[in-house]
């Protein structure tokens, strides 16, 4: 427990100081997500178009650092149509990666096309920087309402959680394979 309060902390921290002081000036980028890797850190964004209303988002970006200074626009490597069941062209909302057993699992919010409601998918790559790929066809949690923001947590024991929600949290187990659900969605 101590270990989820110091890294909720930590990344509270973190998007307090993004918000005062941005680090990326060429793009929106809301919703980031940091994963320090070997001596890099990688932050996995969201993209809001530069002529968006509301939110105007169809992809997911990259960036990453070795001195937090400098920072190196890694591309897009995932988008609407990476995963075939989402709306195309719009809501790629908030997104975490994670990297386990040599895999990158970029865990993403979309609207699901079955129930007009935001799900959640998992693009699968070999590297931080992709190509990703939906390696199940399907959203890994149907839509539902304020199913969005998911984020991954593994504990001490490897056990992987996935939580996400909005006005509501969610969780479930995931499976060691990280693209399967090892337990029902609990509130």
């Amino acid at each position: 427990m101590k270990k989820i309060l110091t890294t909720s902390v930590m990344a509270l921290v973190s998007l307090m100081s993004l918000a005062q002081n941005p680090i990326i000036s060429t793009s929106y980028t809301p919703d980031p997500a940091p994963y320090v890797y070997g001596d890099k850190l990688y932050m996995f964004t969201g993209h809001d178009e530069d002529d968006a209303l509301y939110f105007k988002m169809k992809d997911w970006t990259l960036f990453s650092t070795t001195d937090m200074v400098n920072w190196t626009y890694r591309g897009t490597p995932m988008s609407t149509a990476t995963f075939q069941w989402a709306k195309q062209g719009d809501n790629a909302w908030a997104s975490q990666a994670i990297e386990r057993n040599g895999k990158w699992y970029w865990y993403i919010c979309a609207e699901d096309t079955t129930k007009h409601l935001h799900g959640i998918g998992v693009g699968v790559a070999d590297h931080p920087d992709g190509p990703y790929r939906d390696v199940i066809g399907k959203p890994l949690v149907p839509g539902d309402w304020g199913f969005i923001d998911p984020s991954v947590f593994i504990d001490e024991d490897g056990q992987a959680y996935l939580f996400w929600g909005n006005n509501g949290l969610w969780y479930a187990k995931l499976n060691e394979d990280m693209i399967s659900l090892g337990s029902k969605v609990m509130p």
